[in-house]
């Protein structure tokens, strides 16, 4: 173990928060202790950059009492209730919080007079629970950017990594002899109803799509039932938007898997017409369907995540292995720039919509590395 705090103030905050991430990974190299995480990640944070306070609160009563934790600075608050200042805000909104100056902030508490700004990190599990909140306080203000949102949610997602690793008890039915039949089931479906298409392009089986999807689920240690949503979302997107194929229809999808499976896919899939009949254009589909992730459920953000997180890591695996990068944003409705705002928009919607689940911590940097690849050249004739 490296048995150093690093001072990373003099360089770029990404390039900063790479190095920090390398040293956290390899300081806690194989221990899973929540308390010696927090208090190890509290002191390799506060050095590297500087802050005036860094620490956690804890989760002391579910979505009422947050109780401090692992931290370094001056003497900080002991209980802070659910909704009550940036950190309360933070944890019951259950999404990163940012602010550029504390004393403009509603219901501030100030622990240390000498705060001026803010960044509150929620902390989740491995099934989406929240274990507490990474708070960092500095004495500049608008200390906090996106790119400290980006870092520090990929600092904390580790805890869900760990929650994720631990042992399955021996009672745990879903898991202790593979998929169960019903996701064996939907594997089958939609194979069925996929057969013969093909990856735009190339051809490759699109079944390998919803496929990923599932495992990306499973991997987040998902329920069954959200399993099978990832696996037939392309179903009934298809069925919403293009009326399926062959005798496939919503009705059979729902009889088969059941009618809030069908509910819960049917408000995070693009959709032919609005609420009046009308038919929307292919940019008017997409916008429609940020305005109602508004009112999916955590199923159906699970499910919109790990299909989004599946298709940006394909485009990243395709770029890498091709010399042609042209080729394959052709591929992708609208071309490299519409492709980069949908992601992007998609994964800044689901914050916005509270979703902040630990896939966040994946997808949200993998729409930043595509963004970052060099736009492609024109050829010269």
């Amino acid at each position: 173990m490296a048995e150093v705090t690093l001072d990373l103030r003099d360089l770029p905050k990404r390039e900063a928060y790479d190095a920090l991430q390398a040293h956290v990974d390899a300081v806690l190299d194989g221990v899973d202790d929540e308390i010696a995480g927090m208090a190890t990640l509290s002191c390799l944070l506060h050095h590297a950059f500087g802050h005036l306070w860094t620490g956690f609160y804890r989760v002391a009563e579910p979505g009422r009492l947050l109780r401090v934790g692992p931290y370094q600075g001056t003497l900080g608050c002991l209980d802070i209730t659910f909704g009550r200042g940036v950190c309360g805000t933070a944890a019951a909104e259950r999404r990163t919080v940012i602010v550029e100056d504390v004393n403009a902030f509603p219901g501030h508490i100030a622990c240390d007079a000498r705060a001026r700004s803010e960044i509150v990190v929620p902390v989740l599990d491995a099934h989406g629970q929240l274990l507490a909140v990474l708070d960092v306080d500095s004495e500049r203000p608008a200390a906090f950017d996106a790119d400290d949102r980006m870092g520090l949610e990929r600092l904390v997602s580790r805890f869900a990594r760990a929650h994720a690793a631990a042992p399955v008890p021996a009672a745990t039915p879903a898991n202790a002899h593979g998929y169960s039949d019903r996701v064996n089931h939907a594997l089958a479906f939609a194979a069925k109803y996929h057969d013969q298409q093909v990856r735009k392009g190339l051809r490759a089986p699109y079944f390998t799509q919803p496929a990923n999807v599932g495992l990306i689920l499973a991997r987040y240690d998902q329920d069954d039932e959200t399993v099978m949503a990832g696996i037939l979302r392309d179903v009934v997107e298809e069925c919403v938007r293009d009326g399926g194929i062959a005798d496939v229809g919503l009705e059979r999808v729902a009889d088969k898997f059941g009618a809030p499976l069908v509910d819960a896919l049917r408000r995070v899939t693009q959709r032919r017409l609005d609420d009046d009949g009308v038919e929307l254009a292919a940019d008017e589909r997409r916008d429609d369907l940020l305005v109602r992730l508004a009112g999916a459920d955590e199923r159906g953000r699970w499910v919109t995540a790990a299909s989004a997180l599946h298709d940006v890591g394909t485009l990243l695996a395709d770029l890498a292995r091709t010399d042609y990068p042209e080729a394959v944003w052709s591929r992708a409705a609208g071309g490299r720039d519409a492709t980069l705002r949908w992601y992007r928009r998609m994964a800044e919607r689901l914050r916005e919509v509270g979703f902040a689940a630990p896939i966040m911590a994946e997808l949200l940097p993998a729409v930043e590395r595509l963004e970052m690849l060099e736009p492609v050249a024109p050829r010269r004739s």
